[in-house]
């Protein structure tokens, strides 16, 4: 019995220690799953309330390009949220989205940074708050927050109507005040010449004041000597000043030397200014090309002055002249030769005040369609643009300097029996010394006239 009751005993002491050892290792169990489930959540809450701060930003966008020049395609809202950016446009539509941007580089975002979104680029205008963004007032206008000045401190100018000129003839005041649009003084200034007394008369422009012509510096830096002479030459035509009564001028450059950024610059000019109290030359231009060349002069007018100055309209097939005439912005038409063709009867109705015929050695034959179309719009101001003028029949020169400057080498019968016939006569190999003699002094006689054309 005592045996017995002594192993009970110690049967008893073993479970009790066994118990006690499997509470310790459950304790520990629990202490260590406790601490991992501490830890955890620590991490996920720093990572959710990084994602848990949201940025507004207003930017710009345009698709992502290697040009040092970007040509940014409209305004939209940039949402920064934690490592991942969303981009909409002025309606709340998402335009982009993406991920995996760094917290840094997101929380730091500043004006001027640049950020790649897919396949946009966005440049950071500035920051915008939250209630602008809930509100839904940045969708209606670029708002970036910024401090507001108080009014006390601001110098408001009293209103001033912009239209109030617009219509109004230039009184003897403004006349007296009339000054060059550009500085004439101006280091690599292109100053056009004044006209002269005996032209000013001609024009009835002897009680306007006489004001410098200067061509805009913004495209004046891009001229070559050559083409500074271009378009001096060209002015001088055109305002009559080489051969009076006569407004017309042939450009023959060789390819590639810039004859259409010399008429961009030159129509420009004539368009913005003028010598006599500082009035335009001209208020309409119209350009005639072949149909290739079409969309090349629209981007020639894009390249040097932008659509920011001066906006041309070019006529093709989703653009008729029925646009043009019922718009007053385009100052400027481009046409082929084959819609001219088309569209005379509204081209006629529209007062021109320059014409401009690119490869205008298309205009050799006095007698085809193209010619008789343009010879019939009332527009004295008519330039050619051709690289080969002559070839070798002298009537299809006659032809083209008769368009510019009409009546300038007589009749065609005149021109053949004094410029003509002796040339012509004096290249044969039995040419008699008088012959080349006058064909010498035929020579002459044609270069004066058509030095000023």
């Amino acid at each position: 019995m005592v045996c017995s009751t002594t192993c009970d005993q110690r049967f008893v002491v073993d479970i009790v220690l066994l118990v006690n050892l499997v509470n310790e290792s459950l304790l520990l169990s629990a202490s260590s799953v406790h601490l991992v489930d501490q830890t955890i959540p620590k991490k996920a809450q720093e990572e959710g309330e990084a994602s848990s701060l949201v940025k507004y930003f207003s930017v710009v966008w345009c698709k992502a390009s290697k040009k040092k020049h970007k040509k940014w395609e409209g305004d939209a809202v940039l949402i920064a949220r934690g490592r991942s950016v969303t981009l909409k446009d002025m309606e709340g539509k998402d335009i982009g989205k993406g991920a995996g941007y760094k917290l840094k580089d997101l929380e730091n975002l500043e004006e001027g940074q640049t950020l790649m979104i897919g396949g946009k680029e966005i440049e950071v205008m500035g920051p915008i708050t939250e209630e602008d963004f809930t509100s839904g007032r940045c969708f209606h206008s670029a708002v970036v927050s910024f401090t507001q000045a108080p009014l006390d401190s601001l110098h408001l100018k009293p209103f001033s109507n912009p239209m109030k000129n617009v219509g109004k003839e230039t009184t003897s005041k403004d006349l007296q005040t009339c000054k060059p649009r550009h500085d004439p003084s101006a280091p690599g200034s292109i100053v056009m010449p004044r006209p002269f007394e005996h032209h000013q008369r001609m024009l009835s422009k002897s009680s306007l004041p006489l004001v410098d012509v200067v061509v805009d510096p913004y495209v004046a830096v891009h001229l070559r000597p050559h083409q500074k002479e271009g378009i001096l030459f060209l002015y001088e035509c055109v305002m009559g000043m080489r051969v009076s009564g006569q407004y017309g001028a042939i450009l023959a450059d060789e390819m590639g030397l810039g004859k259409t950024l010399q008429c961009i610059v030159l129509i420009w000019t004539l368009l913005r200014q003028g010598p006599f109290g500082g009035k335009p030359i001209i208020k309409r231009a119209l350009i005639v090309t072949p149909g290739s060349l079409v969309k090349n002069w629209r981007k020639e007018f894009q390249k040097w002055l932008g659509t920011e100055r001066m906006r041309v309209f070019s006529v093709d097939q989703d653009h008729k002249v029925e646009e043009f005439i019922n718009s007053p912005l385009y100052p400027v038409l481009i046409i082929s030769y084959e819609m001219l063709l088309r569209s005379l009867d509204q081209i006629q109705s529209l007062g021109f005040d320059l014409i401009i015929c690119d490869e205008g050695h298309r205009l050799k034959n006095s007698s085809i369609k193209t010619t008789l179309a343009l010879s019939s719009l009332s527009c004295s101001k008519r330039i050619i643009l051709s690289g080969t003028p002559i070839q070798n029949d002298l009537q299809e020169f006659f032809a083209l300097i008769n368009f510019v400057n009409p009546g300038i080498l007589g009749s065609l019968t005149t021109y053949r029996k004094i410029y003509e016939e002796p040339i012509l006569q004096s290249r044969e190999p039995s040419a008699s010394t008088i012959v080349k003699i006058l064909k010498i002094l035929a020579n002459k006689a044609l270069i004066e006239k058509i030095k000023g054309t």
